[in-house]
Formats: C-alpha cells, structure tokens, sequence
C-alpha cells in the first residue's frame, strides 16, 4: 500500500541525512553543454530552448538535494530535448559523492542507448548500468547497487512499485539501493503505467497448473491449486456480458481457506516453482504473472468482465513511490489521468512552449469502424478506402510522401498488403502499444491512423477506480460516472499525440521552435457522447501540440447511421422501460433487473433515465414514473440494480 503525504516526508527527512553529501550540477554549465550537443544533432537551439533546459536541471537538482511533494512532471515539447537532458545531467554528476540515480524508460533499446551515451559522455565506462531481461548473465544485487546510474525498463519499475509481487527480488528497495544508502532521484522518461491493472483470462487458470511439469510439486501445494480452481470456476459462472462485482468469498467458494491462507498458499507454489528444474523460464514468467494477479484479486476490489468469448477476472492499484524524490519527464503530462487526477502526489509543472506546429495539418474523418472489431471484419475496406483518400490528397505529389499507418495488431498484415501497393516514397506500418519512444520514422512526414486504441472498456474504469480510490457496483461498473469518459478522451488523446510525435514533427528546425510540415489524418468516430467525444480528444491535442491546424477530411468520413439517433439497442430497451412505466399503477414498484433486459447496454439506459434533464428522465416523468437506485430486496437473489417507481 502505498505511504501517506506524511509519511512520505518522513521517509524523505530520514533519508536527507544518509549517503555522502551531493554536488549538484552546475545549470549554466549544463545549457551550455546542452546547446553543443543539441548542435551535434543537427537542431536549432533558441533562447527559450536553453530556459527550459535550464528549468530542467535546476528541478534534477533541487528534487535530488531536498526531494518534496508533489514530484514534479515536466510536460516539455515533443523534440524538446527532454532525453538529451537526463543522459547529459546524469553524465554531469561528480563520480566522488554521487547521489545515486534510477532512470526509467520505455524500451530494452532505449535503456542501453541511455547507459551507452551516459557512459561514453562522462568518459567513465562504469558511469551507468541497463538492467534489464536481456541482460546475460543476470548481475548480481552487489553489481546493481555499486552502479552510479541505473537504468530500467518502465515494466520493471511497475512490478518494483506493486507489494503483491511473489519475487522479492524485484523490491522497489532493491532497485534503489546505492552503496550503503539510498538513491537520491529517479528520472522517468515518458509516462508509464501506473495504474497496475490484475486482469486473468479464462484460459489462464488451467494454463498456469499445465505450465508445472511435475506433479508432485502439485500435490505438494494441493491448497494452491483448490485457490486457482475456485477462482476459475467463479469466473466461469458470473454473468454472460458486462463487469460484474464478484466477492471474496465467491472466489474462495471451493476451497476452506481464509484469505490470509490463500494468498501463503499461492506464495508456497511459488517458492517451489521459482526454483524447480521441471519448469522452463518461459513458463516461470507466466505463472510469476499470474499468480501475483491472483494475490491481487484476492486482496483487493475485484470485478468479472465479459464481452463476446472474452472473460476475464479484473482488479487495479495505483502504483505510487514510497519516496518523493522523482521527476518525470513528460511531454503529454497534461494528458496524463494519474497526474492529474492525484495532486497530492504530482504535479505538471507550467512550461513556457518552445514549439510551434502550425506547420502540423490534423485532418480528421468522423466516421465508423474505428476499432479493432470493425478491421477485423472490414479490414481490407476500411484501409482501401484510407489508402484511396490519402492518395487523391496527394495526386502526382504522393511519390514523394513518406507515410507511416497506424493501426491495431491484428490487422498489421492486412494494412501492410494494402498499402504496399500505394506509390510513395517509403511506408512503414506499425502498431498500437509498439510506437511509443521509437524514432526509426523520425523522418516520415505523413502519419495515417487507421484505428483508434480504444481497449477493453475495463481499462479506463480501472483507471478510475485505482486513482480515485472507489469501488463501484455493478450498475456503477456497467454505467460509470461521466470523469471514466474524460479518462478515456484524455488516454486516447495521449496516445495519439505520442504517435504523432514519432514522425518528424519533433525535430525542430528553426528558432521559433517551427518543424517541417506534416500531415496527420486520423479516423474518428461519429459520438453519441456516451462512449467518447471526439472534439474533447481533439481539445486534447490542441493543448500539447500548440498552433496545429485541424481541418475536416471530408474524403474518408461517412454520414452518421439512423440520422444521428442513439444505437438501436438503447433505443429499444428505453421504448422497453417507458411501455413498462405505462402499465404500472400509482403506487407501484418493479424491480429492473437483468433477466427483465438482457444486454449490456442496459446499464447505460439505467443512468440516462437517472440523468436530470435527460429525454428519457423526462419521458417517464410525464407518465408519472422515474427510474430509483436499487439496493438489497427481501426476497431478492443479490442486489437488484434499479427500480422502476411509479407516483
């Protein structure tokens, strides 16, 4: 669990006493280096360029020497020179009184590029350290804690923040460790996930009992395998559609032990495991995952999701430092939900801009099939008909276009098949959770996105829930409050700004912080408001992208079906609730439950009619009705999500 502010301070005042005593780096030293090697690049600095680096070294500095709360996030430009700045702060400090520095980021790449250039930019070889899976052999915890500078993989900084690991190994203590004290500062690069999400798939739980090769270990932790059993056959039967609060003791049903038991009975299997010759490293890695996703349910809020063949057993955590002495370095930090959803703990810090992207075109296409659904049915079509577009943009001007296409995993294959056919002067297709940080298309000057990254609906609840610290019921899983939306505008809108900003628009080539011009085209769908709005994405990216032009890209869009109206399943489900309002006599009251309408979208009709002012609210108030919250019914199975009330 993660230290309250006032601990938190404590832990920081004790530590301001422990290690040799820290020399911090010069800041005017510092831009001057920072311009030099900004020039290497082949970049153009300017005056405002050297405040914020400057600004930056003085917060590297100051959190290093008296680290506070909130920690600061330093949302600088894309292209701004944010990375630069870490390697060469970092190769600046005095190798006599080191303070002792984590860096985190996103990539195995990119964490030994950071220790390659701190290294051969401080001219000391054992200046820096990647720590990562790749790494053979593994160091030892004495190597690690001896290196000046440790650099990690955001994954590995998620499982040190999370307490219900089952690998002690991975402690946030261990990473942070320097010499005979504590490190002083970590530098996060890029935002990583700190809302843990616990998701365990149906097939999951038989997979990870196949995984251990040899029965006896089995038998040896026959309370383990009751836990995993139990677990499975809860999920097995919650509800067919939906997310849907399952208990403990639900999860528990088919064993006869208590939490505490359940949760050192799946630490045993693991000891076992962790070293046991009849388990292969890669099925370690799963079972290590999974059983600690398994502690989690059991020791927290936890809810079944299930849509389509997909079930799943779902819980989340914020991950928060037991420490204050970070600083993250964020280019989309006013995009971030836990930053600014947790104030207490972080803070965006006001950055004068140094770019200006007025040369950057969004054009956007309001349309439908923007997941991952539609290109599974569609997909040919739908990247046909973008391809078609971008190229009557163009005309003859196409060959000379370098486009990269962004779209979801599965569909790569077939995007890449249509697109290669397009006359341009290079194409590359990526994928959605494989872009961020890379810079292999630093020279592209047209982006294409195909599909949005829209995730399981679980995912921004998750968010909510973690970083708000509620629990919410089912009617409030299925229909969240309003802020799970703005979640969700804000993490697309993230994600799609730092897809944006892997082609050339970050580099930045003139003074007045101006790049080359760029195209971006995006397909957006028509908004009901229910699940996104897309002008609040939009928004979004006119915050973090300051001057970008935004026109419509009437080629690709398509007119909205049924004139506009709500999706034709709420549509019936409402007609549903207002005949059965119709019915009821003065006095009357009809519990609305599942089995009266089975779909999804019946908890989303429940809160339209809770909505104030909304025209289903309104239409049951003039037949005298209204939609009340539900609770525990006598004579009830569970809790009844709702009541329809007559006067």
């Amino acid at each position: 669990m993660a230290l309250s502010l006032d601990a938190e301070i404590a832990f920081v005042q004790r530590q301001a006493g422990r290690g040799a005593a820290m020399s911090p780096v010069d800041p005017q030293a510092f831009v001057t280096r920072m311009d030099a090697k900004w020039q290497e690049y082949g970049n153009v600095g300017s005056p405002a360029l050297d405040a914020v680096w400057q600004r930056i070294a003085e917060t590297l500095n100051r959190q290093t020497t008296t680290p506070s709360l909130p920690r600061p996030v330093i949302p600088a430009e894309l292209g701004a020179g944010k990375t630069t700045c870490a390697k060469l702060w970092c190769s600046m400090l005095p190798s006599e009184g080191h303070p002792g520095v984590l860096i985190v980021v996103r990539t195995i790449a990119q964490a030994n590029e950071y220790a390659n250039d701190i290294n051969a930019w401080s001219g000391s070889p054992t200046a820096a350290l990647a720590h990562h899976s790749d790494v053979k052999p593994r160091p030892a915890p004495s190597r690690i804690a001896q290196a000046p500078t440790l650099v990690i993989c955001h994954r590995g900084y998620e499982l040190a923040l999370d307490k219900l690991l089952v690998e002690e190994a991975e402690r946030y203590e261990e990473l942070m460790r320097f010499r005979d004290c504590q490190r002083r500062l970590a530098i996060v690069d890029e935002a990583l996930d700190q809302v843990y999400v616990a998701q365990l798939s149906l097939d999951q739980f038989p997979q990870v009992l196949g995984l251990v090769r040899d029965p006896r270990i089995l038998k040896r932790h026959l309370g383990a395998v009751d836990v995993i059993n139990s677990a499975y056959r809860a999920l097995l039967g919650a509800p067919n559609d939906g997310l849907h609060v399952v208990s403990t003791d639900v999860l528990l049903a088919r064993t006869t032990l208590s939490p505490a038991e359940a949760d050192a009975a799946l630490v045993a299997l693991w000891e076992e495991v962790r070293t046991s010759k009849y388990v292969k490293p890669e099925a370690r890695h799963v079972m290590k995952e999974t059983l600690t996703a398994l502690r989690r349910h059991l020791a927290a809020y936890r809810w079944t999701e299930s849509e389509r063949k997909h079930r799943a057993l779902v819980g989340s955590r914020l991950l928060l430092p037991p420490d204050a002495g970070q600083v993250i370095l964020d280019a989309t930090g006013a995009l971030n939900n836990v930053y600014l959803g947790r104030p207490d703990a972080y803070e965006v810090q006001p950055m004068a801009p140094v770019r200006d992207y007025r040369a950057v075109t969004l054009h956007v296409a309001r349309t439908k099939g923007t997941g991952k659904w539609a290109m599974r049915k569609h997909g040919e079509r739908i990247a046909t008909e973008a391809r078609d577009a971008v190229l009557a943009r163009y005309g003859i001007r196409a060959a000379s276009r370098r486009v990269l296409a962004v779209t979801n995993l599965d569909s790569e294959s077939t995007v890449r098949a249509v697109w290669a056919t397009a006359p341009l002067a290079a194409l590359d297709v990526a994928h959605w959770n494989r872009i961020d940080g890379r810079n292999e298309w630093r020279d592209y000057d047209t982006l294409v996105i195909l599909t949005l990254p829209w995730a399981k609906t679980s995912l921004d609840v998750s968010t909510f829930t973690a970083v708000r610290e509620v629990e919410l019921d089912d009617e409030g899983l299925n229909a969240p409050p309003d802020e799970v939306r703005t979640i969700r505008e804000t993490r697309i809108a993230a994600q799609l700004a730092q897809a944006m900003g892997r082609i050339r628009l970050r580099r930045m080539t003139s003074e007045d912080g101006t790049c080359e011009p760029c195209d971006v085209f995006i397909r957006f769908p028509h908004s009901f408001g229910v699940i996104l709005d897309t002008d609040h994405v939009l928004a979004g990216l006119q915050r973090v992208l300051t001057g970008i032009s935004v026109v419509s890209w009437d080629a690709a869009s398509a007119p909205r079906s049924r004139d506009g109206r709500p999706p034709a399943v709420g549509q019936r489900l409402a007609g549903e609730l207002l005949t059965m309002a119709g019915v009821l006599s003065p006095g009357d009251r009809l519990p609305l439950t599942r089995k009266l309408f089975p779909s999804a979208m019946f908890y989303v009709v429940l809160a339209e009619a809770q909505r104030q002012g909304s025209p289903l609210q309104a239409a049951l108030a003039d037949l005298g009705a209204r939609v009340a919250p539900g609770g525990h019914r006598p004579g009830t199975s569970g809790r009844v999500p709702a009541e329809l009330v007559r006067s």
